[in-house]
């Protein structure tokens, strides 16, 4: 393999209620938010926890190495997250992987007929370049690959 998968760079969840996932995430779990993003070419707003703030693990809950959640709001019924929100009545969305050379990753599953919701790799929230995976290829499973572009 040309490339290599560094972790789960986070999990994406789809809450029916947006505001209350959040304050269940900050309040009750004590998850530090480390920021909001919109992506407008897929007509979502995300909000991204994690488990510790700054060096420190927080008390209450820690995932080890894999630490961060995604919240998902649809900014439009009719877009990705909208349907899916329709369709399934929320849940996980999808599984982030980071990737060490997003490109190399692509080349290398494409070569094994593995298909993709993106052609090409595109700009995602928290300054990370993203290419989605389609379910056909994964037996149902929608997986992000993830490059950050931060070091």
């Amino acid at each position: 393999m040309s490339f290599k998968i560094k972790g789960i760079h986070h999990l994406g969840l789809v809450p029916k209620d947006v505001k209350k996932a959040e304050a269940f995430f900050s309040k009750c779990l004590n998850l530090h938010h480390i920021g909001s993003s919109q992506v407008k070419e897929q007509e979502v707003n995300t909000s991204i926890y994690e488990s510790h703030q700054g060096e420190k693990a927080a008390e209450s809950l820690n995932f080890g190495s894999f630490n961060r959640l995604e919240l998902l709001e649809s900014l439009t019924p009719d877009g990705p997250v909208g349907r899916y929100l329709t369709k399934k009545g929320g849940g996980i969305h999808h599984l982030a992987l980071e990737v060490d050379d997003l490109e190399a990753a692509i080349a290398s599953l494409r070569s094994q007929e593995i298909e993709f919701v993106d052609e090409t790799p595109r700009l995602g929230a928290h300054e990370t370049r993203v290419a989605f995976i389609h379910p056909r290829s994964t037996g149902g499973l929608l997986i992000e690959l993830v490059e950050n572009l931060k070091p």
